[in-house]
């Protein structure tokens, strides 16, 4: 993959130079992009590498609170929810704070509260998991930017699983109105995957057909595991319904006029 090659061509440099500030940042890119594949190994490893350079360097508290939440975030992947929720407290202590004087850092609360939210949903605690989203909606002050697209779709797909569909329509639509007008690709999939689980739930097949085209498409061109499979959740409903729409149209067919006595 040619971006690969050039995030470790520019760290290669960077270390050679000893510029702390795009060797992190590079870091940091590799890491995202172990998290976009599901990569475990490459992201605790490229992770390990950040928290050794937060340990040589000086800092800004920005990068030492990400690598903190990312930190936190490979504990939960591992379903080590516990470790990665103190981890996730921490972050927002040392986060609340700074927010006061640069509003810059709310983004990084919000994704503390989110995966909070991930947490307990894993743990089957609903309730818990949908106040976490909502807080994590709240910290964005009603803008569109990085993120809101994921939490508002988590927050929907909470209500979508207690049968909330009305408020669940509400908090999907809000999130795919994100996706377009921020441009991000991170978990635009999964959204539309919700979307279409929701919409076969109200019964607009057409509808879900719409959004499983979206969700497959973008899915494939991420190629992120848990996307797929979402994306395979969907289809499998679609064509247990197109086979129960096939038979009850056989059903409904008119005999052949061979078949009509005199």
């Amino acid at each position: 993959d040619r971006g690969l090659k050039n995030i470790r061509t520019s760290i290669q440099l960077a270390e050679k130079l000893d510029d702390r500030k795009y060797q992190m940042e590079n870091r940091l890119q590799l890491v995202f992009h172990a998290i976009q594949i599901h990569d475990l190994k490459m992201f605790n490893e490229n992770l390990t590498v950040c928290e050794r350079l937060l340990e040589k360097y000086a800092y800004p508290a920005a990068d030492v609170c990400t690598v903190l939440r990312l930190r936190g975030l490979y504990h939960m992947k591992n379903y080590q929810y516990e470790r990665a929720e103190e981890i996730f407290g921490e972050v927002i202590r040392r986060i609340e704070p700074l927010c006061q004087a640069d509003p810059a850092y709310r983004i990084g609360l919000a994704a503390c509260y989110n995966y909070i939210g991930e947490s307990r949903q894993a743990k089957n605690q609903w309730d818990e998991a949908l106040e976490y989203y909502r807080r994590a909606i709240d910290c964005c002050d009603g803008q569109v930017v990085s993120g809101m697209g994921v939490f508002c779709a988590n927050a929907g797909y909470e209500l979508y699983r207690q049968g909330k569909l009305g408020q669940a329509q509400m908090y999907i639509d809000q999130a795919i109105r994100c996706f377009e007008e921020v441009g991000a690709m991170w978990g635009r999939s999964r959204t539309r995957s919700y979307a279409a689980l929701l919409a076969i739930a109200r019964g607009n097949w057409e509808e879900a057909e719409q959004h499983y085209q979206v969700a497959r498409d973008t899915a494939q061109r991420g190629g992120n595991p848990s996307a797929l499979l979402l994306v395979r959740e969907v289809e499998q409903k679609l064509e247990t319904h197109r086979r129960q729409a096939g038979h009850a149209g056989d059903g409904k067919r008119k005999t052949p006029p061979s078949a009509v006595k005199n």
